[in-house]
């Protein structure tokens, strides 16, 4: 059970600052072009 939710911990943290810096990327992007 611990080694199951550090795991989901883990993958959770990556998906946010995946999703994070997609996002941060999509508004320089758009930054960018004004």
């Amino acid at each position: 059970d611990v080694i199951l939710a550090t795991a989901l911990a883990t993958l959770g943290a990556f998906i946010y600052n995946l999703s994070a810096g997609f996002v941060g990327g999509v508004e320089l992007t758009l930054a960018e072009d004004e």
